[in-house]
């Protein structure tokens, strides 16, 4: 059983598992678009996300909730065959790709996404090196996922961090000497080969006395299999919804435009991945309290705080500065384009973060079709308003975006009734008004600063410093960081520092 200052300790290297990538993607990525071009990133830009989404069936997932499981109720034997048995499907999930995308690659560049041109060679191509690399990425994640489920959040952050840094940083050297975005992708697909091989390896050695590749049995596949209905469903919606929205903008709007929306929505993603790598702990530690309200209770709660002050103070900075920092992250002529859409994008995957303690703890408690649901009815909104606002281009989109993925954040009410047995008005009341009243001092203070310093890296940096101060002060003394709370994360900074 996970103690706090544990859970707390897991939760922070689940965090390193987001800094580093995440600064090293901020340094590289104006780079990377001057070098690619507006229309050559909007393309490798489309293709990632066809990467991240598309066929990626989240398999895997399943692994961490069982081997957590069967580890806390004493089990392992049980362990062998789940894991063989999500191999066996991620392996079928990976090879379904290979061939769709190997006999769709160009219809769907042509008939599909419509890019012609200098760029049709090479987006076919492309998409058939992103066949390779889904299938390397369901065998990390399913890996990945077996060190999450045995809590080892520190070798999983170091093997992340060591594959997110070789990527990023090939890529960065690779845009700058001159190659095209197909050289990228064979360099993501080489550096994520060797990443599943290590994380291959860092399991079977944590688990030396179960057969991680063999011993499948038909009580374990369905168990896996009906574990991931609900995983594989939401995200078949999301592949939808992916594909039509930035093929929209490719065929529609064009491929620059493309780079514009996705350089604008990655803020939004870079929050949203970290407060999802926060929150990597949540699910393992689910299963294993599934039986105790009061502990779930406590994990719910301690969880949605620290998300909240985290985003809320994100999405402050950003609405206030988002210009600011698009002027002096990608020039002004990218911050004209673009600035409107970042605000609209973080506010979307702000709410989205706060939805996501929700998220990981139905998967932990064996439902995630209930997440299912929830992503039925955000596709349908979303996809609609999309639609009827293509006349708004890429504000009309993001706008669309953000009315439909409300509806994950609105779903956690619906989790605490269905879990809690009612909902905890009180809670939300409390943290919300302090929330508010520190985010709008910060924002006021923000303001105040950037209108009278310098424009500039120095001044925006110490803008957002002194209203962090001020955020935290506020936060601090108002007793919404309790004092068990506070114990608990010096433990675990003192763990982590030993």
């Amino acid at each position: 059983m996970q103690t706090g200052t544990n859970v707390i300790r897991n939760i922070s290297f689940g965090a390193l598992t987001w800094v580093g990538p995440m600064a090293l993607s901020l340094i590289a990525t104006p780079y990377i678009v001057k070098a690619l071009g507006l229309a050559g990133y909007g393309i490798y830009a489309l293709v990632l996300g066809i990467i991240s989404y598309s066929f990626n069936f989240g398999v895997g997932r399943a692994a961490t909730k069982y081997v957590a499981e069967y580890q806390g109720t004493g089990e392992r034997p049980k362990i062998g065959p789940i894991i063989a048995s999500s191999l066996a499907l991620s392996l079928a999930s990976g090879a379904f790709a290979v061939i769709a995308l190997g006999l769709l690659a160009p219809w769907l560049v042509d008939n599909v996404l419509g890019i012609g041109g200098e760029f049709r060679r090479s987006a076919t191509t492309a998409l058939y090196i992103a066949s390779g690399v889904i299938v390397v990425t369901l065998l990390n994640q399913l890996f990945g996922s077996i060190l999450q489920g045995l809590h080892r959040f520190d070798l999983y952050s170091k093997l992340f961090n060591l594959s997110n840094f070789a990527v990023v940083a090939g890529n960065l050297a690779l845009a700058l000497w001159g190659f095209d975005l197909t050289a990228l992708l064979a360099w993501n697909l080489g550096v994520l080969a060797v990443s599943a091989i290590l994380n291959a390896i860092a399991s079977k050695r944590l688990l030396s006395d179960v057969s991680l590749f063999s011993g499948i049995n038909g009580t374990a596949l369905k168990t896996v299999l009906f574990y991931t209905g609900g995983v594989v469903g939401y995200q078949l919606l999301g592949n939808v919804l992916l594909l039509f929205e930035r093929g929209y903008i490719t065929r529609v709007l064009g491929s620059d435009q493309l780079t514009y929306y996705v350089v604008a929505m990655a803020i939004g993603l870079y929050l949203h991945g970290f407060s999802t790598s926060l929150l990597l702990a949540i699910a393992p530690v689910t299963s294993e309290q599934t039986n105790d309200k009061e502990r779930l209770k406590k994990l719910y709660d301690r969880s949605t705080k620290l998300i909240a002050m985290i985003v809320v103070f994100v999405t402050a900075v950003l609405l206030v500065s988002g210009g600011e920092f698009l002027t002096l992250w990608m020039g002004p002529e990218f911050a004209r384009e673009a600035a409107v859409i970042l605000k609209i994008h973080t506010i979307t995957f702000a709410l989205l973060s706060i939805g996501g303690i929700a998220w990981f703890m139905r998967e932990g408690l064996g439902v995630p079709k209930h997440n299912l649901i929830v992503s039925g009815i955000c596709f349908v909104i979303t996809l609609s308003l999309m639609l009827s606002t293509t006349a708004y281009g890429n504000t009309g989109m993001a706008l669309s975006r953000l009315a439909g993925f409300s509806v994950m954040f609105f779903s956690i009410f619906a989790f605490e009734r269905w879990l809690f047995g009612n909902v905890d008005v009180a809670f939300w009341l409390r943290n919300s008004i302090k929330l508010l009243i520190a985010a709008s001092l910060l924002a006021g203070l923000l303001f105040l600063l950037l209108q009278m310093l310098p424009v500039g890296w120095p001044s925006y940096i110490a803008s957002v410093a002194c209203g962090g101060i001020l955020y935290c002060g506020i936060l601090w003394f108002s007793g919404y960081v309790d004092a068990s709370e506070r114990n608990a994360i010096f433990s675990a900074i003192r763990s982590i520092s030993a």
